[in-house]
């Protein structure tokens, strides 16, 4: 079932930091990624952080977002702590639905049922909507 609104991906973000942060939304990464040359080149101590699905202003001012990438909706990023965990969600992808677009914009929630019809919970009439795959 998909929800309207839910998002299919979530933001996976690299960022350089001038010095060591100590936060929750910071995953340390600077051992696997210590000989990636990032935009500033300075010969001082780097460290590499990576951050899962945050907003811009988690961002501390001494860091630069580097890179970004997607990652699968359904990732917490409350239980993601190593960078070996980054790289599997990393090589798993992210995923993209024609879902949403099918259910259109007065639909609540949507499923495909096992006869291959879209099932539309609708908006105005809080009933159920069945509309055809073509």
């Amino acid at each position: 079932m998909m929800k309207k609104g839910l998002t299919l991906s979530k933001t996976l973000a690299i960022v350089d930091c001038k010095e060591a942060v100590n936060s929750q939304f910071y995953i340390d990464s600077s051992s696997c990624l210590s000989e990636v040359k990032f935009s500033d080149s300075s010969s001082t101590r780097r460290r590499v952080y990576a951050m899962v699905d945050v907003n811009v202003s988690y961002v501390e001012a001494i860091c630069t977002i580097e890179h970004m990438a997607m990652i699968p909706w359904w990732v917490d990023g409350n239980n993601v702590r190593s960078y070996v965990q980054i790289h599997e969600l990393m090589v798993y992808g992210f995923e993209l639905s024609w879902l949403p677009i099918a259910c259109g914009r007065n639909c609540n929630w949507c499923n495909i049922s096992d006869t291959y019809k879209i099932n539309c919970a609708d908006k105005k009439s809080k009933g159920l909507l069945v509309c055809s795959v073509s």
